[in-house]
């Protein structure tokens, strides 16, 4: 009921139809729907489409992996910082939905599905874990751990719950000059 109430809001540029209670045949109410579907194919894969949080508003995620993600057909929903001005920022020059420097808006908002983690390397487990706990997927910079309790935790986390795909990004193995070693090797 949520989804529904906040549609109008979510996507302002869409139209709703109220069907009425007083169609008789079933026929008739299917091809409403395939009427309704047709008009909103884009509303539709935007439901379908990875609603992005990201936690870190650093040099590198405004750099390199928003203007990245700008790129594909993903949603900015929520960026967070620490004290909230890098992700103010972040927010007005990349177009996100909201700012926060309160790590539970993400991790609670269900709209959110995959969460990008670009902090500091010693909280990188810690975030980890907590985002799958929450059902989200997870992109997370390098390293993933610090220590191998850390590694184990996280195996635990994603083992308890394995609805929730995990991810490291290594981004220096697409850097020009390591692509140019491999092929010199």
């Amino acid at each position: 009921i949520q989804n529904i109430l906040n549609f109008k809001i979510d996507y302002p540029e869409y139209t709703l139809y109220k069907l009425e209670q007083n169609y008789r045949s079933t026929k008739n109410i299917v091809q409403t729907a395939n009427s309704l579907i047709k008009h909103n194919e884009k509303q539709i894969e935007k439901i379908h489409q990875l609603r992005i949080g990201v936690i870190g508003a650093g040099n590198f995620t405004k750099a390199r992996l928003i203007p990245s993600l700008k790129k594909t057909d993903v949603f900015l929903d929520t960026i967070m910082s620490a004290k909230g001005l890098s992700s103010y920022s972040a927010t007005k020059k990349f177009d996100f939905k909201n700012n926060t420097n309160d790590l539970n808006v993400i991790l609670s908002n269900n709209n959110i599905n995959t969460v990008f983690i670009t902090t500091r390397h010693d909280s990188h487990a810690d975030l980890v874990i907590q985002a799958i706990e929450c059902g989200k997927n997870v992109f997370v910079e390098k390293p993933l751990a610090l220590t191998h309790e850390e590694l184990e935790n996280i195996q635990s986390s994603i083992l308890n719950h394995q609805s929730s795909i995990l991810m490291v990004g290594f981004n220096r193995r697409f850097a020009p000059h390591i692509i140019k070693m491999k092929v010199l090797l």
